[in-house]
């Protein structure tokens, strides 16, 4: 039996345990998430952030730091 591994909008068990909420500006991992405010409602997932702080940036993940899966694929 394999482990659940990472994709974009469905993280592995651990990733899952260590997620803020949705765009969530603190410190930790958070799923950033592109909203249409034109009128349609596609809210898709579009990366993983790190954040240090509240006041940081974030960094975009483009692997999992527990699976190691890619998260964004090209």
């Amino acid at each position: 039996m394999s482990a659940k591994r990472c994709t974009l909008g469905s993280p592995c068990k651990t990733m899952e345990s260590n997620l803020n909420m949705v765009n969530e500006r603190k410190a930790g991992f958070s799923e950033l998430v592109l909203t249409n405010v034109q009128g349609k409602t596609d809210k898709k997932p579009q990366a993983i952030v790190f954040r240090k702080n509240a006041k940081d940036i974030g960094l975009c993940l483009n692997f999992c730091p527990w699976c190691g899966e890619k998260i964004i694929k090209e």
